[in-house]
């Protein structure tokens, strides 16, 4: 009987460590969250003033989030989703700008019901 009993302080000193543990790194996460949202909003804030810098087609979706027209750069993007071979990645750019403003409705609904790129693909069937 008192192995027993042993066992059991040894089981309830394991459970309670553990459980500290637990706390401690939980702690020092949340203290870790709160510098990492500083610098990511940093980051975030940095990023955007590149992009207004130096506009590009991949980065016209982050121009509509940000309100800021820049007609090249759609022309550009349009372009190249009626010419790449990779035209589903402009494609959900365009798609995201929809969603992000309405300054280019028009333009890019027109764009994607003309081109002569499918949807989907049947076996064997090529673009």
């Amino acid at each position: 009987m008192y192995i027993h009993k042993k066992t059991n302080r040894q089981f309830y000193h394991f459970k309670c460590s553990f459980w500290f543990s637990l706390l401690m790194i939980f702690s020092a996460s949340q203290a870790n969250a709160l510098i990492t949202l500083e610098e990511f909003e940093a980051r975030q804030a940095s990023h955007q003033q590149d992009t207004k810098d130096n506009p590009g087609a991949s980065s016209m979706p982050i121009l509509a989030a940000l309100d800021i027209s820049n007609q090249a750069v759609m022309d550009n993007l349009i372009l190249d989703y009626e010419t790449s071979a990779k035209a589903d990645f402009s494609l959900t750019k365009l798609i995201r700008i929809l969603y992000l403003t309405d300054t280019y409705d028009s333009q890019i609904t027109a764009a994607i019901a003309n081109a002569a790129i499918p949807f989907t693909l049947q076996d064997g069937e090529e673009r």
